[in-house]
């Protein structure tokens, strides 16, 4: 005879809507939404949010920040900037006035821990092969020396503001008259 096989029953849990809050350096704002049905699952979670919604500010459109979901208060739930990223079109769209770019990627030490910065150099040249190399090295050693002994969020804040880009393209222009300077990710590692 055919004996029925126990079946599970699936009980499913109410969820809720939690708030997700911008760290303090970023103004303490409501940065979106996330539904979950505990808590406790919430942390850990990746949200990778324009910094023109994060700020209000829509002419950084084109700069993704990456926030790490860490804890929770009630309804909300803190977060930790992670990292920012370019997008690809203004990047293409930005070199395409120009005749030479050079890039690189390296690390560097800030007071929480090893960062990775990825630099975009547009030229309105080219450039022989010992310039773009000492320009690089150049970059590399002006960007160890800004980041050492700074907080990640400040760095981050420099970056959106620009700073620490004039800085880049101010300490160049002995070697080269770089056109323009860009960040294209910088984040933890």
């Amino acid at each position: 005879m055919d004996e029925k096989k126990p079946t599970k029953v699936l009980i499913k849990q109410k969820r809720n809507w939690f708030q997700i809050v911008a760290p303090k350096t970023f103004g303490g704002r409501i940065i979106g939404e996330t539904l979950s049905s505990d808590p406790a699952k919430i942390k850990g979670r990746k949200l990778t949010i324009s910094a023109g919604v994060a700020f209000g500010d829509m002419k950084k459109q084109h700069v993704s920040l990456i926030f790490n979901l860490i804890d929770f208060e009630g309804n909300s739930v803190n977060s930790n900037v992670e990292g920012l990223i370019l997008s690809q079109s203004y990047l293409k769209r930005g070199t395409r006035r120009f005749k030479g770019k050079l890039e690189d990627s390296f690390v560097v030490k800030c007071s929480e821990g090893n960062v990775r910065v990825k630099v975009l150099l547009l030229l309105r040249r080219e450039v022989h092969r010992s310039v773009g190399s000492n320009l690089l090295k150049t970059v590399r050693d002006m960007c160890s020396k800004f980041c050492d002994g700074k907080k990640f969020d400040d760095l981050v804040m420099s970056i959106l503001n620009d700073s620490f880009n004039r800085l880049i393209k101010d300490g160049l222009k002995k070697i080269y008259p770089v056109a323009d300077v860009e960040i294209r990710y910088f984040a933890k590692e």
